[in-house]
């Protein structure tokens, strides 16, 4: 293939794989300036990520805050982000976008779409190497590219749709130890380090990848510790100025044992392998009535897919026959069967699961997870990332055996056939999207010139956080709660919180006290004062938020009954922290407007 061609091929490719990314994420598209795909408005990650993009740009671009410690959450106290660092990849390439367009909902979903197209095309450039097949890559880059793996869960956490390094650093690292060139070695240590920045668990798995090539070539006794050695090398020396934060961090304060429990219901079930998960057009709904059970939550998902195990299937059935014709693709066969079948024993957790039901069986990762740093992690099924690359490249090397019996029409038929049931098996229903155009309570608050922070009501430092840390985007004030990826705040961090007696009752999370589940008394002046002496300019009260204590509705009911809000909509009343020092003693309505919910 000459170099115009394969140029070509891949702006095509690309072509491909972004009509595929808008029609897989339909109807984002419609909506791409002011929606992210979102199961839930309130508790969803997305969130998150948004926070951490503009954050990121807002400690090196614009103020040049320090990146890894901030005041502007858990005011005034603070937290360190520094254990909480995953996914700076997907992070630092946003910053461009934002520049440029200064929407950070368009700078989320380009650096959204960048990836899925990224992964596929990378993986397309891998099957094409090995395959020496055009179709068979374009087919193998719509199988990982747009796994069920990567459109579910990936869709919902940014870090792990950053896989697209993964098969760069795969097709490096194999021609490493073809070619024995040192750039091979090199340009895959770069692509270990750029996996390694789109998730600590991606530098993990290929770690893991590393050992399984290592093995396997020894195994044929091929030397391949020289390639080895500066591809780590190359690796660590890009990583190390990003993973001494994490490190750090770690040492300090070791982070608490991962609960059997949660890794339980984030390992895989061996039927979810072969189940369609409900969100599919084609086979979701005959499937439906067992999704809940399969998949506790979008962690279990990994349908392996209909047509790429038949292809699979149908290859193996023809292995004596490629014995005799191409002993080199038998060899590689085999490696990537055992890739794909080590990684998908990995991604099944420390016990077996079958049809939602764990079986006192042993796995892998049980022994695995014991040592660090394995030990820290809480979802083994992310390991199942190399088993949808491995199914990519085996079903690639059945496509091109394949497509070589038929010529002329007949392979165009055959071609557009694979084509089209790849796509078809793929298509989602409607992915849901949630708007997350600025509220117009933050606008007042960015406009604002009183300076100050602002304390959210309900005080939320878990999941729902994700609201008041959004919010935070538009208005940016500092707010006295908030939330991190991996909710890794100290206990001093929520110190201020917890030592006020109005706040403690006033946050959705229970805190240790020998104090009865009451509402306090409350003395609105004092409280309007230690707003005052704290540098807390504003109190928000979030009237649709849910799944608060009991107890917080009596603490507003009693605080905010006789203030008057300066702003108030549907959704949020404002105050002033100089509210509570002289409010006039006029009753308001009773709490049940507050709230939308019998007191």
């Amino acid at each position: 293939m000459s170099r115009f061609s394969t140029f070509a091929f891949v702006v095509i490719s690309v072509g491909v794989y972004l009509v595929l990314a808008l029609l897989f994420t339909w109807p984002l598209i419609g909506s791409f300036t002011t929606h992210t795909p979102a199961i839930d408005k309130y508790i969803s990650d997305d969130q998150f990520f948004l926070w951490q993009y503009w954050w990121t740009k807002t400690a090196l671009i614009d103020h040049a805050n320090e990146l890894w410690k901030t005041t502007m959450l858990f005011f005034p106290t603070g937290v360190d982000l520094r254990a909480g660092v995953d996914g700076i990849f997907p992070t630092l390439l946003s910053i461009p976008f934002q520049l440029l367009t200064n929407n950070l909902i368009l700078s989320y979903n380009l650096v959204l779409l960048l990836m899925f197209i990224g992964a596929a095309i990378t993986t397309n450039l891998l099957v094409l190497d090995l395959t020496r097949s055009r179709f068979a890559a374009l087919c193998g880059g719509i199988i990982f590219g747009f796994s069920s793996f990567l459109l579910q869960r990936g869709l919902q956490h940014m870090n792990i749709l950053s896989a697209l390094w993964i098969p760069f650093f795969v097709l490096c690292f194999l021609r490493a130890f073809r070619t024995a060139k040192i750039r091979w070695a090199i340009a895959a240590g770069v692509g270990l380090a750029l996996a390694a920045l789109g998730s600590w668990y991606y530098l993990l798995a290929s770690l893991i990848f590393v050992g399984l090539g290592v093995l396997w070539e020894l195994a044929q006794q091929r030397p391949v510790m020289r390639a080895t050695s500066i591809c780590l090398g190359v690796a660590f020396i890009l990583i190390l100025p990003f993973a001494i934060p994490s490190i750090s961090s770690f040492i300090e304060d070791p982070p608490l044992p991962v609960q059997p429990g949660l890794r339980l219901v984030a390992s895989l079930d061996v039927l979810g392998f072969l189940t369609p998960p409900s969100w599919l057009l084609v086979g979701g709904s005959v499937t439906q009535p067992i999704d809940g059970m399969l998949f506790l939550w979008h962690e279990r998902i990994a349908y392996l897919g209909v047509v790429e195990l038949a292809l699979v299937i149908w290859w193996f059935g023809r292995r004596q026959s490629l014995r005799q014709t191409s002993p080199s693709s038998t060899h590689a066969e085999k490696f990537w069967m055992f890739v794909s079948v080590v990684f998908a024993l990995l991604a099944l957790g420390p016990n077996l699961t079958m049809a939602g039901t764990s079986i006192d069986v042993p796995m892998p990762s049980d022994l695995l997870l014991k040592f660090p740093p394995f030990s820290s992690l809480s979802s083994p099924s992310r390991f199942v990332i190399y088993t949808f690359l491995g199914l990519a490249v085996l079903s690639g090397f059945a496509i091109r055996h394949m497509i070589s019996f038929f010529r002329g029409r007949k392979k165009l038929i055959l071609v557009g056939f694979l084509l089209g049931l790849l796509v078809i098996e793929r298509v989602p229903r409607a992915y849901p999207i949630v708007d997350r155009t600025p509220l117009p309570y933050t606008s007042i608050l960015r406009d604002d010139p009183s300076p100050g922070a602002v304390l959210n009501i309900p005080v939320i430092t878990d999941v729902l956080g994700g609201v008041a840390i959004y919010d935070q985007v538009s208005h940016g004030r500092p707010i006295v709660d908030g939330y991190t990826q991996r909710n890794v705040q100290k206990p001093e961090t929520k110190r201020f919180i917890y030592q006020n007696d109005i706040l403690r009752y006033l946050s959705c999370e229970e805190y240790p006290t020998d104090q009865p589940a009451r509402s306090p008394p409350i003395d609105r002046r004092l409280f309007g004062e230690f707003l005052t002496e704290n540098g807390i300019e504003f109190v928000v009260l979030h009237r649709a938020l849910r799944g608060c204590r009991p107890e917080v509705r009596l603490v507003v009911e009693e605080l905010l009954n006789e203030v008057a809000p300066f702003y108030e909509d549907e959704g949020v009343a404002l105050y002033r922290s100089r509210d509570f020092i002289l409010a006039p003693y006029m009753v308001r309505p009773p709490v049940t407007r507050w709230f939308g919910v019998p007191g």
